[in-house]
């Protein structure tokens, strides 16, 4: 494993990149990048990642030609509202794929994946640490996007960018995010989650329908109606009833 920095990538301000031709996983490195003291606007991309993770520590397939990145930030907000962060890079990565695309249907699947014509294209895992002094506490952004080919996934139908686009290179496709994601970045420090919010849920995916959510043990179902604070998907059931889910997965097919 050895990192190489990113020689003439256009990225914003304040941002740079590693790269590694091989890695464990790029959000380990970012854990590993925050504890040696790198500042924030970190880039960890890699061509091939051997333990690349998911949500739940599920596997994360990693094939050549796709994008794995990881971004290394230090927000100066509240802890409560790092969890707005999957639904700020939901729509970064979700612009990207707008970029390249022409005549899909692009979705936000709650919390963190995105959808081509229903089917995944990318996942976000989202980490956050407080070591404690003297280290900040920090948050990684992890962002799988299937670019050149997609896994076979047991859960949901995947695809990737070479089934609805010319072919485009990984680098190409990351400029592109790493602009969308420092603005989308920008934008929630000043304005806070209520926009975010409102342009999420107007990209959601079974917003207003009938869903079924497997969270931990259980299986909750009910409709869509929207957003809480921080991200929870409001769930009203049958009854009336509202619950609040922080945590769990929408399943296919819920209808």
């Amino acid at each position: 494993m050895s990192d190489t920095p990113e020689v003439g990538l256009s990225l914003p301000d304040g941002y740079r990149a590693l790269h590694f031709s091989d890695i464990d996983s790029t959000n380990e490195e970012a854990k590993r990048q925050a504890a040696a003291g790198a500042s924030a606007g970190l880039w960890l991309v890699a061509a091939r990642q051997s333990a690349g993770r998911g949500r739940h520590g599920r596997t994360w397939v990693s094939h050549a030609g796709n994008l794995h990145a990881s971004l290394l930030l230090y927000p100066a907000c509240d802890l409560s509202h790092i969890p707005e962060l999957s639904f700020v890079a939901a729509l970064a990565v979700a612009k990207t794929v707008g970029h390249f695309t022409d005549h899909a249907k692009i979705t936000c699947k709650w919390p963190n994946d995105v959808l081509v014509d229903g089917a995944k294209i990318a996942g976000i895992l989202l980490e956050s640490e407080s070591p404690g002094q003297p280290q900040k506490p920090y948050v990684i952004i992890g962002i799988g996007l299937n670019i050149a080919v997609y896994p076979e996934l047991a859960d949901y139908p995947a695809t990737c960018l070479a089934d609805h686009t010319k072919a485009v290179g990984v680098t190409a496709v990351f400029e592109v995010l790493a602009a969308k994601l420092a603005e989308a970045v920008t934008r929630w420090g000043v304005d806070g989650f209520g926009p975010v919010r409102v342009e999420w849920l107007n990209m959601a995916e079974g917003i207003g329908k009938r869903i079924a959510i497997a969270s931990g043990t259980e299986t909750r179902s009910g409709t869509f109606i929207g957003l809480g604070k921080n991200g929870a998907l409001l769930l009203e059931d049958e009854g009336g009833g509202l619950r609040e889910i922080v945590s769990g997965t929408i399943l296919k097919d819920s209808d």
